[in-house]
């Protein structure tokens, strides 16, 4: 459930991500290049983190990281 909620804010923010991109003043001759660079600075910030995730559900649990993660993201869309 977790993932699903996840997954769906996640693809609701990048749907409407050039909606709200226009709607805060950026041309629209801009809008494609600032969707894409918020887009992979979304990943880029992600991308160093992951080794600590892996060493967390190491310790913990995977199932247990997975959840809290999901829940986390889901209430920050």
């Amino acid at each position: 459930m977790a993932s699903f909620i996840e997954t769906v804010g996640f693809g609701h923010f990048i749907a409407f991500l050039p909606l709200l991109v226009t709607d805060i003043g950026v041309p629209a001759p801009d809008v494609p290049t600032t969707v894409g660079l918020l887009s992979a600075a979304a990943l880029l910030v992600g991308m160093p983190l992951v080794p600590f995730w892996g060493a967390w559900a190491d310790r913990y649990s995977r199932k247990l990281i997975i959840v809290r993660s999901a829940l986390v993201e889901a209430v920050l869309f």
